[in-house]
């Protein structure tokens, strides 16, 4: 306003009141927009998504960028709207350009995971550290993840470190449990049970479904902490009040085992099945053993072959490594050296220690 004050002579006065017009009228527009994105967003919520898709459209013509950003989401997520990654990016780069900075590390995110465009994880590390330097938490756990897994950059844990360190500062309850991670398997730091349990609660007082579950993880094995199966399966259950997946299958773990309960492969199996419904490969892995072994079913390899697969496509390495094994030993399938191996080789690079004894063993036997 200085400016206009400065320059204007009363000879100007028609200019200054259309100068003053223009700036309500602006004004008016942002205090819409806002309203607008606000009333979607309390939609949205609700899962009233076709209520939030026709008032999100409304604000991002009144100039919401957040409006703008979240209608990208709904076509990335399939809210109220058939999924297109297409569409999704349209908008998430309308609102880039408009500063956005949650829609630049969509971006990223679409790069990095394929989603509507070729895999590319440099363009994906770009986007990340646009949003990350305006101080985008999603965007800095993100780029952390890229350093942690080596994916378009070398494997940097004390570069990931770091970053979780200033995610969890801004209050990332995923960047404390990544950072509890690094200290209890010691990459990139020495191993430390207590130093992995201080932030696995700090991400779990965050309400971080996977930090609730890996306290639970820590008290079942005895990690910094004496082996306390009921403290675990209170801890699981909360994680699965919290919507772990991976809650669900670890309650089903124990009931197999008997660990603190008495073995009921019955429950186990209820929990699996819950687990995998939620999409956790290991659940779906664990299904699959319970038909093969025959624990509260009837054996059946063709059953357990249908769940290692299911299982392999979450990303389980467990269930790489059996379907490796039922290839190596004809369960189910006609035997198939050349499967086997490549089964193997896939569960090694997603962990599988011993997916690493079986490839040798099946090697050594070829010999």
């Amino acid at each position: 306003m200085k400016q206009f004050s400065k320059k204007t002579s009363l000879n100007n006065f028609p200019v200054v009141a259309l100068v003053i017009s223009l700036l309500a009228a602006s004004c008016l527009n942002t205090i819409d927009a806002d309203r607008l994105y606000n009333e979607g967003l309390a939609y949205y919520n609700k899962e009233y998504y076709l209520d939030a898709l026709r008032v999100w459209k409304n604000a991002a013509e009144a100039g919401s960028s957040d409006a703008v950003n979240f209608l990208g989401l709904m076509y990335q997520r399939g809210n109220g709207v058939t999924i297109d990654y297409k569409q999704a990016m349209a908008y998430f780069q309308q609102a880039a350009k408009d500063g956005n900075i949650s829609a630049m590390s969509n971006i990223g995110y679409l790069y990095d995971k394929a989603l509507g465009v070729t895999e590319d994880n440099l363009t994906a590390i770009k986007w990340y550290k646009k949003a990350a330097d305006a101080g985008d938490l999603d965007a800095l756990f993100n780029l952390a993840w890229m350093y942690d897994h080596g994916e378009g950059v070398s494997i940097d844990y004390p570069k990931a470190m770091q970053l979780y360190k200033k995610a969890a500062e801004g209050g990332s309850g995923s960047s404390m449990n990544n950072i509890g991670w690094l200290y209890e398997h010691g990459e990139g730091v020495d191993t430390s049970f207590n130093e992995a349990m201080k932030w696995y609660k700090k991400a779990a007082e965050n309400g971080e479904p996977e930090a609730i579950n890996n306290v639970g993880y820590m008290y079942e094995n005895g990690e910094g902490v004496n082996i306390d199966y009921k403290q675990a399966m209170d801890w699981y259950q909360k994680a699965v009040k919290a919507g772990s997946s991976r809650g669900m299958n670890n309650i089903g773990l124990l009931y197999q085992k008997g660990l603190g309960v008495k073995v009921d492969y019955k429950t186990a199996m209820v929990w699996y099945n819950k687990g995998a419904n939620a999409g956790c490969g290991d659940a779906m892995n664990n299904v699959g053993w319970l038909y093969q072994n025959g624990e509260g079913v009837a054996v059946n390899y063709k059953t357990a072959m249908e769940w290692y697969k299911k299982g392999a496509q979450y990303e389980s390495a467990d269930a790489m490594n059996n379907l490796g094994w039922f290839y190596a030993n004809g369960k189910g399938v006609k035997a198939n050296d050349s499967l086997a191996i490549d089964w193997y080789n896939k569960a090694i690079k997603a962990g599988s220690a011993d997916a690493k004894d079986n490839l040798a063993a099946l090697q050594e036997e070829n010999e």
